[in-house]
């Protein structure tokens, strides 16, 4: 029988710090890339974060990458680990109402609606605004990009060996990238 991945939303913020090799945040970011290569994770992010990611101010900085890398960040959302999800009607209208009832800045919301809305249980971010909210919703939480125990202790290696089968029935898991 196979078995669903684990999802998580990746906030356009923690995008960037791999794409611009932010090297104070590499570490936490690459934990989980090395998951969601191996096929543990499934990382899901909206698809306003292809615009993000091309410039996002901050309130002290500009975060911006140039032109030239537009091959970069289009090869790097074409990743078979990640599954972007459009930015809807019914997204919008949760993210309104986000705005009005905690404040958030447009693209903040957004993010926070995206993953609210399709149920996903961690919100992978850097900002402080989003980070704030942790706990204010039962069913998602709000931090910086982190593995459960069981992932961090893992190699991400398939312990059968190559050529191996990595399930009982000896079939593969089956498991495409679809949620």
């Amino acid at each position: 029988m196979a078995t669903r991945r684990p999802s998580r939303y990746w906030d356009a913020v923690v995008f960037l710090a791999w794409l611009k090799n932010e090297q104070w945040r590499l570490d936490e970011v690459k934990a989980v890339l090395k998951a969601a290569e191996a096929g543990q994770l499934l990382l899901v992010t909206s698809s306003v974060s292809f615009v993000e990611v091309v410039k996002l101010d901050r309130k002290q900085a500009v975060v911006e990458m140039p032109a030239s890398d537009c091959k970069k960040i289009e090869d790097f959302f074409r990743r078979s680990y990640i599954d972007v999800r459009l930015f809807d009607p019914l997204t919008a209208e949760l993210a309104r109402r986000y705005i009005w009832d905690y404040g958030l800045q447009t693209r903040d919301a957004m993010h926070l609606a995206t993953a609210s809305r399709w149920h996903l249980t961690q919100l992978d971010t850097f900002d402080q605004h989003l980070l704030d909210l942790n706990g204010k919703f039962p069913n998602i939480n709000i931090s910086h990009p982190n593995l459960p125990v069981q992932l961090e202790m893992a190699d991400f290696i398939d312990e059968a060996g190559p050529g191996q089968p990595d399930d009982e029935d000896g079939q593969g898991s089956g498991e495409t990238d679809e949620v």
